[in-house]
């Protein structure tokens, strides 16, 4: 429990890190998303036309594991 605690911690040091070199920018890169999105599943799409519907999920980095 200690051990993930202490991994929890070091996860959450980490995110803070990276989200401070990016409190201030004007444009979303490439380069950031990679760096806080693992990887987006995108399901079949559902219906047609304005009904259409398709679900997306996002995995991000530094999400609790």
């Amino acid at each position: 429990m200690i051990d993930n605690w202490n991994a929890d911690r070091v996860r959450m040091a980490e995110f803070i890190d990276l989200a401070k070199r990016y409190t201030d920018f004007s444009e979303l890169t490439t380069p950031m998303l990679n760096e806080f999105i693992e990887k987006i599943a995108v399901h079949e799409g559902e219906g047609r036309g304005k009904q259409r519907r398709q679900r997306l999920d996002f995995y991000f980095n530094f999400r609790r594991v």
